[in-house]
């Protein structure tokens, strides 16, 4: 039998052989591809992402985000010096969050929540009204 290959030349099919000659497996090498236990760990048990709303007592301001971190984290960052809304003052608090799967699904929640563009249906939502 005859084969056409991907470039279109014709052929011997390789389980038939060739006459004459013994041919071998063609050579592949292997892969290794290191990958951190704290990463697979990660991606088993912690990957979830999070939406959630910060409260600063001292500027009585709410902070609407998402993040696929840790709130421990997320919240550590908002609370350092820097520029930016979150930056100016170092009281954030975690004042509600919610858990998702996956990444879109936490960001939808947040582009719908900060779409409400209302302090007291976000208060609603926090206090579980």
């Amino acid at each position: 039998f005859r084969a056409i290959s991907s470039v279109g030349l014709e052929h011997l099919v390789y389980t038939q052989g060739v006459g004459g000659s013994t041919p071998s497996s063609p050579t592949q090498k292997e892969k290794h591809l290191f990958v951190s236990p704290f990463f697979v760990l990660k991606i088993l048990l912690f990957y979830m992402c999070f939406f959630y709303i910060l409260h600063s007592p001292s500027k009585d301001k709410y902070y609407i985000g998402a993040t696929c971190d840790s709130i421990e984290s997320r919240l550590a960052k908002h609370n350092m010096k820097h520029i930016g809304y979150t930056g100016q003052t170092n009281d954030w608090t975690v004042a509600y969050f919610e858990k998702f799967e996956t990444k879109k699904e936490a960001f939808d929640r947040e582009k719908q929540v900060k779409g409400w563009k209302s302090k007291q249906r976000t208060l609603k939502l926090i206090n579980g009204d």
